[in-house]
């Protein structure tokens, strides 16, 4: 396949990603354009890093700067949840740092499966949950 193919394919399947719901874009994120920087995102934008889908919730400029990136900057994106999981001890959010704990959930991180015993007040929550454990946020079941 030539380089030029290959883009054209890419335009299209990220166009079909424009017209996807955050459910559809989060199980098949390679829908979406991938996040780039020196570009201006505004309110609703969705972007992909690796295979999570982001969504914007703050109008900015992205600098040459990677700690702009929707995994980084956690004041301008919201991680997709993958709705293809529900949550429960056999079927466990895969988590991404920045999403919000709901308690009585489970949560798969590093190979680790947790479950949510405290869910945040407000804001969402920025480290890998075997940080979260000695805190009472989660705990490890498997």
């Amino acid at each position: 396949m030539k380089r030029k193919d290959a883009r054209k394919i890419a335009r299209q399947l990220h166009g079909l990603g424009k017209a996807k719901t955050d459910a559809e874009v989060a199980a098949a994120p390679f829908l979406l354009e991938a996040w780039e920087w020196d570009h201006d995102y505004i309110v609703g934008d969705r972007r992909r890093v690796g295979d999570v889908a982001y969504k914007c919730k703050q109008a900015h400029h992205a600098p040459k700067d990677a700690n702009y990136a929707p995994d980084k900057y956690h004041a301008g994106w919201d991680p997709i949840p993958n709705p293809d999981e529900d949550g429960t001890q056999g079927n466990p959010y895969s988590w991404v740092q920045g999403m919000a704990l709901e308690v009585g959930k489970y949560y798969r991180d590093a190979g680790v499966t947790y479950l949510c015993k405290i869910g945040q007040a407000a804001g969402y929550l920025w480290y890998p949950l075997a940080e979260l454990v000695s805190l009472g946020y989660v705990e490890a079941v498997a």
